[in-house]
């Protein structure tokens, strides 16, 4: 995998996530006046899901498109909830052509997201809240950390069928690693690989810590601009940090493409709100994730990041335990040996395993007044005096 370089990634900490301007094209936008409840904005690929070009939109009042009794509800329960979701049946479509509406609140307007939503869907006959029960029963059978990160990433694969899928940790200095994997055999293996700190850039892990889902069916779409480019009422690009079909940074797409990955699909894993790491999933040809299984996987990237900091806490302690032992055992030794040699001769032999397990090693060498100790697999030593 050829990574993109640090001075890519520059234009990529600039790339505005709130005010990208464009749309992913699985999906129609419109932006509605919550006052008056007329459309100011729509994305310019109308035409092909709604069967009526953006500028004949414009203007007008969402009656054209929904009846009122729809309209009702979602105005009724946006003005408690700034979030709802609901079938939509449009006027201007055939009578078997449903879409799922995604409505949210942003500078006193309203943002609807449109995805067409067949009858017909073989998907109706999935059941949801097994998939969903089955994931929390499955990880739950396991109290260490290492086991537990593996049996998530198996359990959201099965859901989500994706070729690959992978935890990545945040390091303390802002790099990642990949903690535990699942994919199809015959792909390589990411499990172990360490990142450095670019790898993804402050802007992007503030949305991910605000935003705990976001998809990208195909790399190869072109983004859908949104018409006009300013929100007529606030004279300023249009805030879409919150809606699911924003557009993605260039330099992202081009980072997915050098790793042959042509659909991605993540879920935000957080620590007292902070961005911990991430559920990321890889599919090498195109792959649409549908809203109820987006909806299990946000509720599975809660409550695994709960379950993940519990063992991670608890994988802690037990570190500092065994360092609060290794010391106890050492001024035990240095009580009962007075000659420093002595000394680091007992410790290493009786006390060296210990010291391998707590580094994560498998030797270890002292050097003291040019005489070496060793335990475990070291190169001989007379090379490492050398």
């Amino acid at each position: 995998m050829r990574n993109l370089s640090l001075n890519d990634y520059k234009k990529y900490e600039n790339f505005d996530f709130r005010y990208p301007g464009s749309i992913q094209p699985h999906g129609v936008l419109l932006v509605i006046d919550i006052k008056t409840f007329t459309i100011i904005q729509v994305s310019e690929n109308t035409k092909r899901f709604l069967g009526v070009k953006p500028k004949t939109l414009l203007g007008k009042p969402l009656t054209y498109l929904m009846y009122l009794k729809q309209i009702k509800n979602i105005k009724n329960i946006l003005e408690n909830n700034n979030y709802f979701v609901d079938i939509i049946k449009l006027k201007k479509k055939k009578y078997d052509t449903q879409f799922k509406g995604i409505f949210h609140r942003v500078q006193d307007s309203i943002i609807g997201e449109l995805k067409t939503f067949k009858l017909n869907d073989n998907n109706k006959n999935i059941d949801y809240y097994k998939l969903f029960q089955d994931a929390i029963i499955n990880t739950g059978k396991t109290n260490d950390l290492k086991k537990l990160s593996a049996k998530i990433t198996e359990e959201i694969r099965k859901i989500t069928k994706f070729d690959r899928v992978l935890i990545y940790r945040f390091e303390n200095d802002g790099s990642g690693v990949v903690i535990a994997e699942n994919k199809r055999e015959d792909i390589e293996s990411y499990l172990g690989l360490h990142y450095p700190y670019y790898d993804i850039p402050n802007p992007a892990r503030q949305f991910f810590s605000k935003k705990l889902l976001r998809m990208i069916p195909n790399i190869h779409d072109e983004p859908i601009p949104i018409l006009p480019r300013k929100h007529p009422l606030k004279k300023k690009k249009l805030d879409l940090q919150n809606a699911f079909l924003r557009s993605i940074a260039p330099c992202h797409i081009e980072y997915l493409k050098n790793m042959g990955v042509t659909a991605s699909f993540n879920i935000s894993l957080l620590k007292e709100n902070k961005l911990w790491g991430l559920i990321a999933c890889h599919h090498y040809s195109p792959k649409y994730v549908i809203y109820e299984i987006r909806k299990i996987c946000e509720l599975l990237g809660e409550i695994f990041s709960l379950k993940l900091m519990y063992e991670e806490e608890k994988s802690f302690r037990q570190y500092r335990q065994t360092i609060k032992e290794i010391k106890k055992r050492i001024k035990e030794e240095l009580s009962k040996n007075k000659n420093k040699h002595d000394f680091i001769d007992n410790i290493i032999q009786k006390n060296g395993d210990s010291f391998l397990k707590l580094i994560s090693a498998r030797g270890i060498a002292i050097c003291l007044d040019n005489k070496i100790y060793v335990k475990g697999n070291t190169p001989k030593k007379s090379k490492l005096k050398h």
